[in-house]
């Protein structure tokens, strides 16, 4: 009899330890696969339960979740930044890279303008990544708004060979904040320059935005001094569609005033290796007249060829030269470049 009452404890207590096991296991995988198939179904409008909190974990894991959203913004822009060869972010990349490239741009009653460059960037060794040089040279007929100018008012243009060695220092570099100074040596024509100068950005996330502004200065031995300060305000619509908006301002010792614009970038993924970026650009001048000098309206397709290292692209445009629309200048650009 007492053999027997034993095993019946026994018999017990192993159910209970079943079932224990069964609902620590068990309710945890329910509620997972309850959650799954919620988010399946659209027509289920139920939240998934969330557990209690207090208020500095509450703003802890809010923090988490921005700081995502600004490292999914900040590499999609370095990204795209990099794929159209664009060195707002990619300029502080430290790796190793060679670009080789050309273009030319033809547009209405006006000659075609050849445009071939190289860019090698080296980062030196036993500097913890932190100290590059940078080997730019270029033949182009500069396209600034005094070159414009020249044109519209039958001057010729002079085509424009330069040089340059820069040496690069990074005394910040982090997410939110780089700071770099730059020493380097040009040759413009035949004339030879030394230049220094400093270039500062800062980021900052503001809800589903990320708002960077970069100020750059330097002084040239030829040119005296000159700075640019801008912003960029970028956000994504969708996985596809990247949007950005930047105003700027731009001014030079050796020129009068000072210029400044505001663009427009909207940046659509077609593939892996193919984007459409339509741009449009207002800008402005205080001399000799204030006033808008020019409104620029492109759409820039671009793919790898071949290679992902071989890149095409395909840019048609109009140019606005007057406020009020007139002297439409339509044209369409053709560049090829290799990035190694």
């Amino acid at each position: 009899m007492r053999n027997k009452l034993w095993r019946l404890v026994a018999e017990e207590r192993l159910r209970l330890l079943v079932f224990g096991l069964i609902v620590l296991v068990g309710a945890p995988t329910a509620a997972l696969a309850d959650f799954h198939l919620r988010a399946d179904d659209p027509t289920d409008n139920r939240l998934p339960d969330v557990p209690e909190m207090t208020i500095e974990e509450f703003g802890d894991a809010l923090q988490r979740g921005r700081d995502a959203v600004g490292w999914s913004l900040d590499e999609t822009a370095r990204y795209i930044d990099s794929f159209f060869d664009d060195d707002r972010l990619e300029g502080e990349v430290a790796e190793g890279r060679l670009r080789l490239g050309g273009s030319v741009l033809f547009e209405t009653d006006e000659a075609p303008r050849l445009d071939a460059d190289v860019n090698f960037n080296l980062t030196l060794p036993n500097t913890e990544e932190r100290l590059r040089l940078v080997v730019a040279g270029s033949v182009r007929r500069d396209d600034d708004a005094e070159e414009r100018r020249r044109r519209r008012d039958g001057l010729d243009e002079e085509e424009e060979r330069q040089f340059a060695a820069d040496l690069r220092y990074a005394l910040i570099d982090d997410l939110q904040r780089n700071l770099d100074a730059r020493f380097s040596l040009r040759v413009k024509g035949l004339m030879p320059a030394a230049a220094f100068g400093l270039r500062y950005r800062r980021t900052w996330d503001v809800n589903d935005w990320r708002v960077r502004m970069t100020h750059q200065g330097e002084w040239e031995t030829a040119d005296g001094f000159e700075a640019e300060s801008f912003l960029d305000f970028e956000t994504e619509f969708s996985p596809e569609l990247f949007f950005r908006v930047t105003p700027e301002i731009i001014w030079e010792e050796d020129e009068p005033g000072f210029r400044y614009g505001l663009g427009f970038t909207l940046t659509q993924r077609l593939a892996a290796q193919r984007f459409l970026q339509y741009s449009l650009a207002y800008r402005f001048e205080t001399e000799p007249d204030h006033g808008l000098d020019e409104i620029l309206l492109r759409a820039r397709y671009r793919q790898t060829i071949f290679r992902d290292w071989v890149f095409g692209e395909v840019a048609p445009q109009i140019r606005l030269a007057d406020s009020d629309g007139t002297d439409g200048t339509p044209g369409i650009m053709f560049r090829f470049q290799l990035v190694f």
